[in-house]
């Protein structure tokens, strides 16, 4: 039997998500589930990148992946320090994700995916 091999994919986060990525507080990762972020499969590697500053990396491996109806739903699941480590509640946690671009919407239309991931180490 033949396994494929990893994709690998390049997502941008903000310094402080970066931070908590690099020291492994963050364990999961949400997105609202359209593309890019619906070809990122189980076993695959993700680069996060700062968006200011896109020389060092904090390569992980997805774990599992699994889709939500609602970040909230999301969040009560997968846990909110896993996703959103200085979060305080639920809600501040939804509103955090909603404040993300068109989040908000397009969470309704496309769902909410949540990657566990594994911190295999930075890299400059």
């Amino acid at each position: 039997m033949e396994s494929k091999m990893p994709k690998t994919h390049t997502l941008i986060v903000q310094n402080r998500y970066f931070e908590l990525l690099e020291n492994g507080k963050k364990t999961v990762e949400a997105r609202v589930n359209k593309c890019p972020y619906n070809k990122i499969e189980k076993g695959d590697l993700i680069q996060f990148q700062i968006n200011e500053d896109l020389s060092k990396v904090v390569l992980c491996k997805v774990k599992d992946k699994f889709i939500y109806p609602t970040f909230k739903e999301l969040l009560e699941k997968e846990g909110l320090k896993p996703c959103l480590p200085d979060a305080l509640s639920v809600d501040e946690g939804v509103q955090t994700y909603h404040s993300f671009g068109k989040y908000e919407t397009e969470v309704e239309k496309y769902q909410a995916v949540a990657f566990r991931i594994i911190n295999l180490g930075t890299r400059s």
